[in-house]
């Protein structure tokens, strides 16, 4: 009876069947079942269990790849797999394109530049993995030309912290950043043109003017013409600001003449100041001095500013009962307005134009984000996918060698793993000094960092010292890591040869920056107990720690306590 129904229950799904669909149309969900494949599968092939699809078991591996790196920041792992998905399927283009990227955060440029060559060849011309590639090829092509000396790598990550100053919407951050690149490297002309546009913009003309006489010492001959103007701006603004501070005192001390002039030779200076002026006919005014003011009130008018204009010639009417001049003034039509120039720090940065380069800005480039797959993938029991190996990434074996020799083995017969695709754990490395090893000299900038060689790496025994030091290292790729206190730690990636090297080590100082005002402006700056030479409005750039900021007012010493910590942006006022 049992198999009577059997029979039954298949016949009627046989009927249905031919019914509904020919026998290959009809596509059932994959079980992972092996029986379900037509060809038996090969002992041991992690393939199998994809029905022999090569391409969806690609995509399987890759995408655990993807997972790997952007969910889990396993690089090693996310790279093992995408070599896995490239053995399976030498052609698949994200594959290619992701490993690439992998590469150059390991500083594997070769390696880098022949994975994205690579992608753009295999992708569809015109597809978006082609122009990423072709983009990325650009970029890393530059930095490989830059990382082959260690000159070229110090320039590099100039030209990477320059950039993201140039870009930086808050001046006060840029400022900082470019202030320590000056420190840093005073060859480079670029950091000083950039810290006197920025000084410009923050009102430190004074400051400005002085880092623009810098870059010009030191700039190539086709650059300094527009230096020379931007720093003639800056000295204006400089005599303006010092004009306009010596008017205020006359003021305040009613000495009327001597106010208007100071302040009529500061609008001479500044014509686009319409305030000060106006600032310049009052105190002539109050002097008594009719026909200067009105000469200056006169030329007022041409300001373009329509409610301007009509409160000059009220003015003017009402001087026209003692002054002859004033009633033609205001008797003739206002002319065309004058062309005013705009603010002086926009007119610097548009005298300068662009400092940074196309090359510079691909150096300065941070790594793209990875592809992700557009194809899903019902995953399936996958031996190479599931084991937890992640290491064996860290040599100096090429890797698209190994992408290669995968590609020369791949095929319909889909083979075994080879094993050296698979990068399975390897024996620890033997302790330097028992093989050929070079010896590194290391040097830090300042004098006195904490250097530790292949902390975090399971197959190199890590070596540690006070620089200036020597250190005695297999030859290969170790990895550097410096500290000191009151300075940002540093880490960079060494590549030691059998012959000796030296390793240079720039730390940066731990700063923050402070922006003092007050109230009246003009105070001396003093910095525990010593003058900065600076007066407010200022700014002070300070090493990360605790100092005792004071003024004067009124013959009397105001002192404040700041704290500085490292990137930090503080403001204080004294006075009222």
């Amino acid at each position: 009876m049992t198999r009577l129904k059997f029979l039954f229950v298949v016949g009627m799904l046989l009927s249905v069947r031919g019914a509904v669909a020919q026998p290959r149309d009809l596509v059932l969900p994959r079980t992972g079942d092996r029986r379900e494949s037509t060809k038996p599968p090969q002992a041991g092939d992690p393939l199998a269990n994809y029905a022999n699809n090569r391409r969806e078991a690609a995509l399987a591996a890759f995408q655990a790849g993807f997972k790997a790196a952007t969910l889990e920041h396993n690089r090693d792992r996310a790279t093992r797999l995408m070599l896995v998905a490239l053995r399976r399927d030498p052609s698949l283009d994200v594959a290619l394109y992701d490993i690439g990227i992998l590469c150059a955060q390991y500083a594997r440029w070769e390696d880098a530049i022949n994975f994205q060559k690579e992608a753009r060849q295999r992708a569809l011309p015109g597809s978006e993995v082609a122009k990423l590639a072709g983009a990325e090829l650009e970029r890393v092509e530059a930095v490989a030309l830059l990382e082959t000396s260690l000159e070229g790598a110090k320039r590099r990550e100039y030209d990477r912290q320059f950039w993201a100053a140039s870009v930086n919407a808050d001046p006060i951050k840029a400022l900082i950043a470019v202030t320590t690149l000056t420190q840093r490297d005073a060859a480079r002309w670029e950091g000083f043109a950039l810290a006197g546009i920025l000084q410009a913009e923050t009102g430190a003309y004074s400051e400005s003017l002085k880092a623009f006489e810098t870059a010009m010492r030191i700039a190539p001959a086709a650059r300094r013409t527009e230096l020379q103007a931007s720093a003639e701006i800056a000295s204006r603004e400089v005599s303006f600001t010092r004009l306009v501070q010596q008017g205020d005192g006359c003021w305040e001390q009613r000495r009327y003449d001597d106010a208007a002039k100071a302040y009529g030779d500061a609008w001479e200076s500044s014509p686009g100041r319409l305030n000060i002026g106006m600032r310049a006919v009052t105190a002539y005014l109050l002097a008594d001095q009719v026909a200067p003011a009105v000469q200056v009130l006169s030329r007022l008018r041409n300001s373009g500013q329509p409610d301007l204009d009509t409160k000059i010639t009220a003015m003017l009417r009402e001087l026209g009962p003692i002054s002859e001049q004033a009633k033609v003034a205001a008797a003739r039509p206002a002319g065309g307005p004058a062309p005013l120039p705009g603010d002086p720090a926009d007119r610097i940065r548009k005298q300068i134009g662009s400092l940074g380069t196309p090359q510079m800005e691909l150096a300065a480039k941070s790594d793209p984000a990875l592809l992700d797959g557009t194809k899903a993938v019902i995953p399936v029991p996958d031996p190479e996918i599931d084991s937890g190996q992640s290491n064996g990434f860290l040599s100096t074996v090429s890797l698209f060698a190994l992408y290669q020799r995968g590609a020369a083995l791949g095929g319909p017969a889909n083979p075994p793993p080879d094993p050296a695709m698979q990068a399975a754990p390897q024996p620890p490395a033997p302790p330097a000094v028992a093989s050929p090893a070079g010896r590194v000299d290391v040097i830090s900038q300042p004098a006195g960092a904490a250097i530790t060689f292949d902390k975090d790496d399971p197959n190199l025994t890590p070596r540690t010292c006070i620089a200036p030091c020597e250190v005695a290292l297999t030859p290969g790729r170790h990895t550097l890591r410096a500290t000191l206190s009151g300075y940002r730690g540093a880490a960079r990636i060494v590549e030691v040869e059998r012959d000796r090297q030296t390793v240079i080590v720039e730390l940066d100082a731990k700063r923050g920056s402070i922006w003092v005002d007050s109230n009246p402006v003009g105070l001396a700056l003093s910095l525990n107990g010593k003058s900065t030479g600076k007066v407010t409005p200022a700014r002070l750039l300070l090493d990360e720690g605790e100092y005792d900021l004071s003024v004067e007012i009124g013959g009397n010493p105001v002192i404040q306590k700041v704290s500085i910590q490292d990137g930090s942006l503080n403001r204080t006022h004294f006075g009222q």
